[in-house]
């Protein structure tokens, strides 16, 4: 980090050349700042797991094994599941299911994520553009008043003039 060195009466110090709070606040809006941190639901911890090499072996082991049971090919234990295995069927049918609502789940929770982000980043988006403009204004009227000629297209000088929020809000809302 670029550290600006300055000197007061009594010690030397040292202060950072941007603001400290800069890279607390990066960290809070990637969710990585400490302050407030919500921790993975278990039905998040279940969709990462299943979304996973191991769970895809745990799964191919334990139907290996069923069918080898039942199969008659280990003589100690008792086929609980004769072929053409229909508990094995019912119950991977019901596995379908659960894991087609978690993966449902899981989409829907991706999606206010991203409307969140969206949302936050329309929200820097805009303070951007005010305090661009605000800046060009400045410019403009410190211009005008040390007298240097400017030569503007149209593109410049509508980037000096004010967004209303409300005129975009109208053209980013779907037709309905």
């Amino acid at each position: 980090m670029d550290r600006v060195r300055t000197r007061s009466a009594t010690s030397p110090r040292v202060r950072p050349a941007f603001p400290v709070v800069a890279p607390f606040n990066w960290q809070k809006m990637e969710g990585r700042a400490s302050v407030g941190r919500v921790q993975p639901s278990k039905p998040a911890l279940l969709e990462d797991f299943v979304g996973t090499i191991s769970f895809v072996m745990a799964q191919l082991v334990a139907f290996a094994a069923w069918i080898v049971v039942n199969a008659r090919k280990v003589p100690q234990l008792a086929p609980f599941d004769p072929f053409p295995y229909r508990l094995l069927s019912s119950i991977t049918s019901l596995e379908a299911v659960l894991l087609a609502a978690f993966v449902l789940m899981e989409q829907n929770r991706t999606g206010m994520v991203a409307d969140r982000r969206d949302h936050l980043d329309l929200q820097v988006n805009l303070l951007t553009e005010q305090r661009a403009t605000q800046i060009i204004q400045v410019l403009n009227r410190l211009s005008t008043r040390l007298g240097i000629d400017q030569h503007q297209d149209e593109v410049s000088r509508e980037l000096g003039r004010h967004v209303a929020v409300e005129h975009l809000r109208r053209i980013a809302q779907p037709a309905t």
